[in-house]
């Protein structure tokens, strides 16, 4: 009964309290000294803003900023959250990286002009910070926010959802994954991995592969993978291993498959 009179629900920049009836938005204080230096900076000529709101997909990043560094272009990444993790072991000089926060971003959205840019590109089309998302699935930028940023040219997106993507709008769309059934697609295709200057050692005596995500059929077509492991195995081909960068259970398999593989799990 009480909780139909007193009610507090947090949304992406504010948050609600009820009060018999009565509802109250509270919004929350943005980071005053990063929204001063961020409008306040020079911006130089054919610089990329890279862009993630999400608290998640960080790791594809390095590989785009060295590609467009490499093209001659200055780059700087803004996110939500710590995104110098990711850069932490990689080296690249005319970079620049902004973390921040969903008050601070809402804020510049709104006040901004990033038209100083060349391009924004966005590392995540979809977002995923609504509460009513159940299904993990996000929702569209363009559903969420009234006004997007954007630089000069047309703005860049990233579609971790290959279901979802705008077949009109192919040309301002890239995809992380190759979908072999949708030859329209295939021109639009990116693997951004990189991960800095890697020493390279003399071949180990078991051949060691690395999966990156998680193990679930719900976020990828982690079944290929297995059926790639039993094909090796009923060839006679068993001297090798597959560690999972990522979350997912390895329960359903068979243990002469499960042996394969090893879940290393997630770090922040």
């Amino acid at each position: 009964m009480l909780g139909n009179l007193f009610s507090y629900k947090k949304r992406y920049s504010h948050d609600v309290l009820t009060f018999f009836g009565i509802k109250l938005k509270i919004k929350r204080k943005f980071n005053r000294d990063l929204y001063k230096k961020f409008i306040k900076h020079n911006i130089k000529k054919k610089t990329i803003l890279l862009m993630e709101l999400n608290n998640c997909h960080w790791e594809t990043m390095p590989g785009y900023a060295k590609y467009l560094l490499e093209l001659g272009y200055y780059v700087e990444v803004i996110t939500r959250g710590y995104s110098e993790g990711v850069f932490r072991n990689i080296n690249l000089k005319n970079l620049k990286i902004w973390d921040c926060d969903i008050e601070t971003f809402d804020k510049l959205f709104n006040n901004y002009d990033f038209s100083k840019y060349e391009r924004i590109i966005y590392n995540s089309k979809r977002i995923y910070f609504k509460k009513d998302d159940v299904n993990g699935e996000g929702y569209d930028i363009s559903e969420y926010f009234e006004k997007i940023p954007k630089g000069k040219k047309e703005n860049i997106y990233v579609q971790h959802h290959i279901d979802k993507i705008n077949e009109y709008d192919l040309e301002k769309q890239i995809i992380l994954a190759n979908p072999a059934n949708s030859d329209f697609l295939k021109k639009n295709v990116v693997n951004p991995h990189y991960f800095g200057g890697i020493k390279l050692h003399k071949k180990n005596k078991k051949t060691h592969f690395i999966s990156i995500g998680e193990i679930s059929s719900r976020r990828r077509n982690s079944l290929l993978l297995i059926e790639a492991v039993e094909k090796l195995h009923n060839l006679g081909f068993k001297n090798f291993e597959i560690s999972i960068i990522g979350s997912g259970s390895l329960d359903e398999l068979a243990p002469e498959i499960k042996k394969y593989f090893k879940i290393l799990g997630r770090v922040d």
